[in-house]
């Protein structure tokens, strides 16, 4: 009636009705807006869950960097590490009591993280778990390895602190933590522990790849770790002196 009446009798009642049912029909076949709704990890999202989740993985692996090169710091400042040495402990027992501390705060992390991601998104089985838990083993001792050189090297807290968070935002920017880098970015990208960590986690957590076809990417992990070490050792023994 509404219509009939802002036409002023123009066009007849019945025109006007068949018209408007034939419109209220096609935007029933072709609704101009339609609404989904997919649940996260389901499917359509196993790329981007598969994606994300090793890269928010390994972005909190990497604060331990940070965590250990303050510790090592701290227990200078405090005199702990001269205290330590007056005990029958010898300086390789202390060093490796500093490296395994920040390779089990690391590991918790991932226990934790890794853990509540399987059981709320539950991107993959029990087998990947394992193997993923496996690999951020040397992920934890790598970063745990370089908190440790920048802790023996600095010779401030503040030095400490702020190298710790240089290298970790310097791999997690250009690392591809949350999407596929490219171009100059590739390049960057692979001088940090995140480019070859987030492939690593990301093949096995797809599925693609098992643990063992990781060769490439434990291989750096583990030479990370052993330099970072070597250079974390000499620090710790230039204390003693």
């Amino acid at each position: 009636m509404a219509v009939a009446a802002a036409l002023d009798g123009d066009v007849e009642p019945e025109r006007i009705d068949a018209t408007v049912a034939g419109l209220l029909a096609a935007s029933r076949e072709l609704p101009p807006v339609t609404v989904t709704s997919r649940r996260l990890g389901g499917d359509g999202d196993d790329d981007f869950v598969d994606r994300l989740m090793p890269g928010i993985l390994v972005m909190f692996l990497t604060f331990a960097v940070t965590l250990g090169s303050q510790s090592m710091v701290e227990d200078r400042r405090l005199g702990t590490l001269e205290r330590l040495m007056t005990t029958r402990l010898t300086l390789g027992q202390m060093f490796v009591g500093k490296f395994l501390a920040g390779l089990f705060r690391a590991m918790f992390q991932a226990l934790v993280l890794l853990s509540l991601g399987f059981a709320a998104l539950q991107v993959a089985g029990a087998f990947q778990y394992f193997q993923v838990m496996a690999f951020c083993l040397l992920i934890a001792g790598a970063v745990a390895a370089i908190g440790l050189a920048i802790g023996a090297l600095a010779a401030s807290r503040d030095q400490a602190v702020w190298a710790g968070v240089v290298i970790t935002m310097f791999m997690t920017v250009f690392g591809g933590t949350f999407f596929p880098v490219d171009g100059a970015l590739d390049v960057l990208s692979r001088f940090t522990l995140n480019r070859y960590a987030i492939d690593a986690l990301d093949s096995i957590i797809s599925g693609g790849e098992s643990l063992l076809d990781q060769g490439l990417e434990a291989a750096v992990m583990a030479g990370v770790a052993l330099v970072a070490l070597a250079v974390a050792r000499w620090g710790f023994r230039a204390t003693d002196r």
